[in-house]
């Protein structure tokens, strides 16, 4: 394929990719809203107001996002670096679980290398956001987007290499992390009360885990799986008791409010 092929392609792909992500994003953001409207007043996380105009530039960091996640999947698609796909059920849980595995194991490091003082000013966007909205899991600036594709791009590849890939296991995996990215930034703890013990934290943690990052701004690095920071010791040790006190209804009221450390 020539280079003015694979841009021809790519772009003929774009248009769906586009309305893929300007769409799941969409749904979700409007759904992370309707839940902070229906379980706000129950279970807020943080009783604080939002800073000035957060809103305004994280919604125009949405939209960033989603260009530059649009043009990475029509290049994707266009130039057929996948290789050829399987829809077979073996390939579409191949597909999701190792992009699903290797993205959080990524991603977690990719976090941490960003909180890191050289590179710091390139999540700070993100972080502006103490208190989050729904608009707030893609409200990241350009180097930081451009870290998210590159892994989802590297490990699809790595996937393609070892087993066909599914389109149906690829387009699910991008519904899940698109929507838990964006749900998992929510100022309410819609998680059920049995998500906050330990064993069921291991792979996937309530909303409020990481809400402590964003007002604590250090550790809980993890995307799903607590078990990086447990093993790598960024985890902070009180935010089960958190997690029980605002499920009861009782919000925190400061950025570096501490509970009671887990026995």
């Amino acid at each position: 394929m020539t280079l003015a092929d694979a841009l021809d392609h790519s772009l003929a792909f774009l248009p769906l990719t586009a309305l893929f992500t300007f769409g799941i994003t969409l749904v979700s953001v409007a759904t992370g809203f309707a839940i902070e409207g229906a379980w706000g007043a129950k279970r807020r996380i943080l009783a604080l107001d939002l800073a000035k105009g957060q809103l305004r530039w994280e919604f125009w960091a949405n939209v960033r996002f989603c260009v530059l996640a649009s043009l990475a999947f029509a290049a994707m698609l266009g130039t057929e670096a996948l290789g050829p796909m399987q829809e077979s059920w073996s390939a579409g849980i191949f597909s999701f679980l190792f992009l699903w595995v290797g993205f959080d194991f990524y991603y977690y490091w990719l976090h941490r290398a960003l909180h890191l003082p050289v590179l710091k000013p390139f999540h700070q966007p993100h972080h502006k956001s103490r208190v989050c909205t729904a608009l707030s899991g893609f409200s990241i600036g350009w180097v930081e987007s451009a870290g998210w594709i590159i892994g989802w791009v590297v490990f699809a590849l790595l996937a393609s290499w070892i087993h066909p890939l599914s389109m149906t296991g690829l387009l699910a995996y991008a519904v899940v992390i698109f929507v838990a990215n964006v749900l998992g930034h929510t100022n309410t703890e819609w998680f059920p009360r049995f998500f906050g013990t330990r064993t069921m934290s291991w792979g996937s943690h309530p909303i409020t885990f990481h809400a402590l990052h964003h007002a604590r701004y250090e550790k809980h690095f993890s995307f799903a799986f607590t078990v990086f920071d447990r093993l790598f010791g960024t985890e902070w040790e009180d935010w089960q008791s958190l997690f029980r006190r605002i499920v009861d209804g009782q919000p925190m009221t400061r950025l570096q409010e501490r509970g009671e450390p887990s026995r």
